[in-house]
């Protein structure tokens, strides 16, 4: 009895064994590349007393600690890779994402140049700085104080090689 039992688990592994080593066609096996597909939301946030962002609950706050969060919408470029093992290591998605030109607008007025974006002082420096731009978030924070405190709605429009994605943000009034 002992004899058979272990000879139907023998034989159970052989079939899984040889199931495992089987080349069957895995979809998105060979790349973890993401390629933008569009905007999926924008954020808005601020910075609190040590640098970090906390969610912006108000519809005011200071120029200087507003950041506005541009969400990407991704998805993963497929690819078909034949294997001969059932399991395997990935790595984690990326994307090598450039945007060809960034554009924001106040009334139809453009006040790119009234932005900074992760961490570069112009928006240009971060276009011209990499032939390659990582990330799902783009975060924008203003370089200049308005003249006065006023409720303004902008709209974000980011260009790619042939196609344009825009998202205009809800009403905040920005405090200089």
């Amino acid at each position: 009895m002992k004899r058979n039992i272990l000879l139907l688990f023998g034989l159970i592994g052989l079939v899984a064994l040889e199931y495992g080593c089987k080349e069957e066609p895995i979809s998105c096996g060979g790349s973890s590349e993401m390629r933008v597909t569009g905007i999926q939301e924008l954020q808005y946030f601020s910075l609190d007393s040590n640098n970090q962002l906390s969610a912006l609950d108000q519809d005011e706050a200071p120029y200087d600690k507003i950041v506005y969060r541009v969400v990407m919408d991704w998805e993963r470029i497929a690819s078909i890779h034949y294997n001969n093992y059932a399991a395997y290591a990935s790595i984690a998605p990326y994307t090598y994402w450039k945007p060809k030109e960034i554009i924001i607008l106040d009334n139809e007025v453009d006040v790119t140049d009234q932005f900074s974006i992760l961490g570069y002082s112009r928006i240009s420096d971060f276009i011209d700085d990499s032939p390659f731009q990582g990330g799902q978030y783009l975060h924008f924070t203003m370089l200049q104080a308005p003249e006065d405190s006023a409720e303004k709605t902008y709209k974000f429009t980011i260009v790619e090689s042939d196609t344009t994605y825009s998202i205009l943000s809800k009403p905040l009034s920005i405090i200089p």
